[in-house]
């Protein structure tokens, strides 16, 4: 039976938990200064491990990258203090729920050797994401798990706040049984979920995400983002019946990468569904598989129409939204993911590793149109040299630029940031909020880029690139 705690315990652990954080602010405060002085250091005299070192503490106070930091220089960040600690002092963390992950000690040195092989490489090869059998608590209870490495480049395992997949075996934590654990500095902190809300507003499928603090054996590694995989709850949770999501195999892509820059060709790609086997099993969804592959096949190789392939209207709106919040990483072929719709027999586009680039470039894109000018999209540009799928992009980015500069889009938004910032600036005592007020540039820049923009009937990629 649990006994109350007296009431000078509870006070007593409410002065220590008070006493904790101010002893993190001061911490964080020195640690910045001193951080920034070194990000100086680093520029004049090339030392990797001083830079990797940068990076790895300023994103433990909020920022992006050591880029973002210097950008703020030292007089930024002295200006900005004031605004920290408001921010600091007016969080709660309390809302933010505590997962406690127990690997057994073989299992753990098989993810650290795994981790250090990665690191010496610079690319997490699919060979060391291999499985190890765990146990995760949550709210009082104890479930088996199966846990692995995961990310494909090593920001996910170069600080102790190591990126894992974990599949939970005998129930749901969140609704979810499937989900990743990452630093949210990995997909922009508060940007990531802000981005994904916008997705779902527009009705386009998109992962659930929220922040946890997570114990890893007893070692508090502090504040995680949780995010959703790609399973039938994902599916459910937006109301759209069962059906495979796929993508293209990365597996070639990167260990392409860990030898060369130039990375596979989608056209060269596997297409292989998420939960593949489980899939293979159903009669029903091994169908839509085959159905969901043959048309993404044909589309590659100029036999299907993306109007026979698509859900024109929703990707047309799912680029313009990747567009106007700064999202060329989730447009890469790499990244895009797929959800075949039974009824309709059409492909929906899942949002997935957004990473808006409009919180940590603040002088703006050189790339006016993320989609055409980025080489790694070159599956959606071959949707959008097709003129209905074109004509639906820029009538879906009007709208959505009106719906953009209204001001209770911008207020509901502010809103959903000053939430998850409640949370952050509890530990990322520096992490600012999102910056909304550079929208209606970003909306600028693109419309001009349209408008200027030669048709995609009249001219090669090569020329369209070109010309922009």
């Amino acid at each position: 039976m649990l006994v109350p705690r007296p009431e000078s315990a509870i006070t007593t652990a409410k002065e220590s938990h008070q006493r904790r954080r101010k002893t993190h602010w001061i911490l964080s405060v020195v640690v910045a200064a001193f951080a920034l002085f070194a990000t100086f250091v680093a520029g004049h005299v090339y030392v990797p491990a001083l830079k990797s070192w940068i990076d790895i503490e300023l994103s433990d106070l909020g920022f992006r990258s050591h880029h973002e930091a210097k950008q703020m220089g030292v007089v930024g960040l002295v200006s900005n203090v004031p605004g920290a600690i408001r921010g600091w002092a007016q969080s709660d963390d309390a809302t933010v729920e505590t997962l406690h992950l127990d690997i057994k000690f073989e299992q753990f040195r098989q993810l650290q050797t795994q981790r250090t092989a990665a690191l010496n490489r610079g690319i997490i090869y699919s060979s060391e994401k291999e499985f190890v059998p765990a146990r995760i608590r949550w709210n009082g209870s104890s479930y088996k798990c199966k846990l692995r490495l995961k990310g494909d480049i090593t920001d996910h395992i170069d600080s102790d706040r190591w990126s894992f997949r974990v599949h939970v075996e005998n129930g749901h934590l969140f609704s979810m049984s499937r989900f990743s654990l990452q630093h949210p500095k990995t997909r922009g902190f508060q940007s990531e979920p802000l981005a994904m809300s916008a997705f779902k507003d527009a009705d386009i499928l998109a992962p659930r995400y929220r922040f946890v603090r997570v114990v890893v054996n007893g070692e508090r590694l502090g504040m995680m983002a949780l995010e959703e995989h790609f399973s039938k709850e994902l599916l459910e949770s937006q109301q759209r019946r069962e059906g495979p999501i796929i993508k293209f195999d990365e597996t070639i892509c990167w260990e392409q990468a860990a030898h060369s820059p130039a990375s596979a060709h989608f056209e060269s790609q596997p297409i292989v569904a998420f939960q593949s086997t489980s899939v293979l099993a159903d009669e029903t969804q091994k169908r839509c598989l085959q159905q969901a592959v043959g048309l993404l096949k044909g589309f590659i190789n100029d036999k299907n129409r993306a109007a026979d392939v698509f859900d024109v209207r929703r990707m047309a709106k799912f680029i313009a939204i990747s567009e106007l919040w700064g999202i060329w990483h989730g447009l890469e072929t790499h990244n895009l993911r797929f959800y075949f719709n039974p009824i309709t027999a059409r492909l929906e586009p899942v949002a997935y590793d957004c990473n808006s680039h409009l919180r940590w470039q603040p002088s703006g894109y050189s790339m006016p149109l993320l989609a055409i000018q980025n080489d790694s999209a070159d599956l959606v540009q071959k949707f959008q040299r097709q003129p209905d799928a074109w004509a639906a992009f820029v009538e879906e980015l009007g709208s959505l630029a009106q719906q953009y500069s209204a001001e209770d889009w911008l207020e509901r938004f502010r809103r959903r940031d000053g939430d998850w910032l409640t949370q952050l600036q509890s530990e990322f005592v520096f992490l600012q909020p999102h910056p909304f007020h550079r929208f209606p540039d970003r909306i600028d820049q693109v419309n001009a880029a349209i408008a200027n923009k030669p048709a995609f009937t009249t001219a090669t990629p090569t020329e369209t690139f070109h010309t922009l």
